[in-house]
């Protein structure tokens, strides 16, 4: 497929960051915000985004996409580690705007971003009127352009490149970690906790109802035993760049930190 070469619109510079083997992060301005959540696109004969960011970063998004030559016919698969909003909320937004693209998810969430009803109602119970303004509405994506993966799938980059899912519960009963063939790069979604840049620490994210401790730390142990040979960084929601098995390995601490909140 080939991408429309035309001069996309301007964005800021920070909105947009190489990262190497045609990689780009996208920095999805979360509330309005800098450095909370990213989304990936892996440049190739068949553009993928990784990660959508919410309903209202979605314009955003696009844009960064035009800019990097990705219009709206070009973009291949839309892929999400799992459908929390701040990942996935921006999903059907993107896949009206991206007409093409297939929509890549674990089969627990599917049936979420088809019907997101009660995923918003669930999400307005815990954030009430602060859900409009922090992570928009999830439109629904129509059913027949969803792909369901199992606890393992393949994503098609085009070029003998693929991205490699890896089921990963513990964070949410609908997460996969992607490992893409080409660069390494194992985007890991919120399976190894959040980064805090201001004190360097990275904490288990543990929301309610889903979060299990022990899942989660198998979950970890997963991608130690994937071929990792090859894997130069691992990307987490806010786009930091790490060591790969010092990033996945479990967590000295993350028990107490879990079991304190």
């Amino acid at each position: 497929m080939a991408m429309n070469e035309a001069q996309g619109p301007a964005v800021p510079a920070d909105v947009i960051t190489a990262l190497g083997h045609e990689v780009y992060q996208i920095d999805t301005r979360m509330a309005g915000y800098e450095g909370i959540t990213a989304g990936y696109l892996i440049r190739g004969d068949r553009p993928c985004l990784v990660e959508t960011g919410t309903a209202p970063s979605a314009p955003v998004v696009r844009d960064a996409l035009a800019a990097l030559g990705v219009g709206a016919a070009d973009l291949a698969t839309v892929v999400v580690t799992h459908i929390h909003l701040d990942h996935a909320g921006g999903t059907g937004d993107i896949a009206r705007m991206f007409p093409e693209a297939e929509i890549v998810v674990h089969e627990r969430g599917a049936p979420h971003l088809a019907d997101p009803e009660r995923l918003m109602a669930s999400a307005r119970m815990v954030y009430g009127d602060e859900l409009d303004e922090l992570f928009g509405v999830l439109a629904p994506t129509p059913a027949e352009r969803i792909r369901a993966v199992e606890r393992r799938g393949v994503v098609d980059l085009g070029g003998g490149r693929r991205l490699e899912s890896h089921y990963s519960p513990g964070h949410a009963k609908h997460h996969v970690g992607l490992i893409d063939s080409l660069s390494g790069d194992l985007y890991v979604g919120d399976a190894a906790g959040v980064y805090i840049p201001d004190t360097g620490d990275l904490r288990p994210a543990t929301p309610p109802p889903d979060f299990d401790l022990a899942t989660a730390l198998a979950s970890l142990r997963t991608f130690t035993r994937c071929d990792l040979s090859n894997t130069e960084r691992c990307r987490e929601t806010a786009g930091r760049v790490t060591g790969n098995r010092a990033a996945i390995s479990p967590a000295r601490g993350w028990r107490t930190a879990a079991s304190s909140g």
